[in-house]
């Protein structure tokens, strides 16, 4: 809908609110990305399903492997063409990409840091009508977030072009999700598992 945020392109959100597409596009996300962005999102894409209701064909079949009804679905999860050529792969190693690399800047980050333990906090205080309340007896504590537990975290992804294992003195396993962070000291794991399907 207008006015809300869109896919991630070029490592930036691409906001398809009125106002940016009309005025600020550029610099930015390419014309032609922005275009199929939209046109994607109601299925008014240049598709050969609809290039023939809009009478601009006269066949609806898939140029790859010619089934009928190419619609916009069609072409990004279903046909078996593009799966056996590896373009759904493709664009989901693209995406897990994208997704990896502010990641491993924040395990570079906590790395380099100290562990943090659970710290005192202080409780609010709230004024009323006839002053302050007091605060309560019982220490208020914050956990520290996950990554911040430890400052040994690894992190290993999965693609095509550059297979990996899931790491085998954790568990001996064939199975390949697409992101393993993990850390010896504090023995906790955390998978990422990427679907790109047709949003």
């Amino acid at each position: 809908r207008p006015g809300s945020s869109g896919i991630n392109a070029e490592y930036g959100e691409l906001n398809t609110g009125w106002q940016s597409l009309l005025y600020t596009l550029s610099p930015g996300p390419s014309t032609e990305l922005t275009k199929f962005h939209l046109n994607a999102i109601h299925d008014v894409a240049s598709t050969p399903s609809n290039l023939q209701l809009w009478n601009y064909s006269s066949t609806n079949n898939c140029p790859l492997c010619g089934r009928q009804q190419c619609n916009l679905k069609h072409i990004l999860t279903c046909c078996p063409v593009s799966l056996k050529q590896g373009r759904y792969n493709w664009r989901h190693d693209q995406v897990l990409r994208v997704i990896v690399q502010p990641i491993a800047e924040k395990l570079k980050e906590v790395n380099s840091s100290i562990p943090k333990t659970e710290e005192k906090m202080e409780w609010r205080k709230f004024v009323s009508g006839k002053g302050i309340y007091q605060k309560p007896e019982v220490q208020l504590t914050g956990k520290p977030h996950l990554l911040e537990e430890g400052n040994d975290w690894k992190m290993v992804f999965d693609e095509d072009e550059r297979t990996r294992q899931f790491p085998q003195h954790i568990v001996n396993t064939a199975l390949r999700p697409d992101v393993v962070i993990y850390s010896n000291t504090l023995r906790k794991v955390i998978l990422i598992e990427l679907t790109c399907g047709n949003e």
